[in-house]
């Protein structure tokens, strides 16, 4: 039986469920809205790198669940079905012994990418994925209703939910929320307290566009410090910052001077900052930092707290959410 869905967000949350509604549900009519310049996703604000960093089963819940997805994620970028996605390497460059301890079983490289001011105790490579959001999202099928317009509310009918927008009104049999850190605004229209706990999280990154450098992309990491370079498109990334319960675009530069005297301490790399741009992106947490999805009402989903891994763990989520809908 067809119904009609509303899907409310335009990063990978959204973009995963809309795909998954495709597959699993054909015939049901899709109606998506978002406003990029009132409630912005932050997958389009992101370094966007898809990898595991050492986690492993057996050690915790969150991390048996997020080699579960890396699991599904992988073979699901294999397939090569979109453009604006590489495979890669992320190299670690390991100094205390907590690192040490969490990176055992990653295989040791025998040289590092780049070279080094403070020699590593131990340099490990592991696969990654790398995504351009703006074309990786913009390669999924977009044949669907779309509206640029902020939700203002939701209210439940006797057998619907009421979609309330900025350019009128509409009916769905479901609505999908995948509105990340500004689900904070239908607080109280919701019945929502498996999201209660949701709170923003500030990334801030620097931006190099243009930027001529390897043959290929590589990504590489010291000291929570992440140095991303994509050859397709010649962009360099170094952050980010984070930035828990701000949700201001204004960025912290206390912190980023602090990921720049990281970077500069460690790594010969010779970068002009002046030339950099900054980037910023809200990411939405929940207190347990394992992602939601599920159903908040009768006819009320919702896919969110995704934060650092949405790369990772949207497309099994979403797939996993899809899959229960009658």
């Amino acid at each position: 039986m067809s119904q009609s869905v509303a899907v409310i967000g335009a990063g990978v949350a959204a973009t995963s469920v809309i795909h998954w509604l495709k597959i699993l549900r054909p015939l049901d009519r899709i109606v998506q809205f978002s406003s990029e310049n009132l409630a912005p996703a932050a997958s389009y604000k992101s370094t966007a790198v898809a990898a595991l960093r050492g986690t492993r089963t057996g050690l915790s819940a969150l991390g048996d669940e997020l080699c579960e997805h890396w699991e599904f994620s992988d073979q699901f970028y294999q397939q090569g079905k979109h453009a604006g996605v590489v495979e890669s390497v992320l190299e670690t460059w390991l100094s205390d012994d907590k690192e040490l301890r969490r990176f055992a079983h990653v295989p040791e490289a025998s040289a590092s990418l780049l070279p080094a001011r403070l020699q590593p105790r131990r340099v490990v490579r592991e696969k990654c994925w790398m995504i351009d959001p703006q074309v990786f999202l913009a390669s999924f099928d977009r044949s669907h209703e779309q509206h640029s317009s902020l939700v203002t509310g939701l209210q439940r009918t006797p057998q619907n939910w009421l979609v309330k927008t900025q350019q009128g009104e509409w009916e769905f049999t479901k609505v999908i929320l995948c509105t990340g850190v500004w689900q904070r605004w239908l607080k109280g229209l919701v019945p929502a307290d498996e999201l209660a706990t949701l709170v923003p999280s500030q990334g801030s990154y620097f931006e190099w566009r243009g930027f001529s450098f390897e043959e290929k992309s590589f990504a590489l990491s010291f000291q929570g410090v992440n140095l991303h370079y994509r050859h397709d498109i010649q962009t360099l990334q170094l952050g980010a910052t984070t930035i828990k319960n701000n949700d201001s675009f204004s960025p912290a530069h206390d912190a980023l001077a602090e990921i720049r005297k990281t970077f500069e301490e460690h790594c010969e790399l010779n970068l002009d900052f002046s030339q950099a741009q900054i980037q910023t992106g809200i990411r939405s947490i929940l207190k347990s930092r394992r992602p939601y999805a599920g159903q908040l009402a009768p006819g009320l989903f919702a896919l969110n707290g995704l934060y650092k891994n949405g790369w990772i763990s949207a497309w099994p989520l979403a797939k996993k959410l899809c899959s229960t809908f009658e």
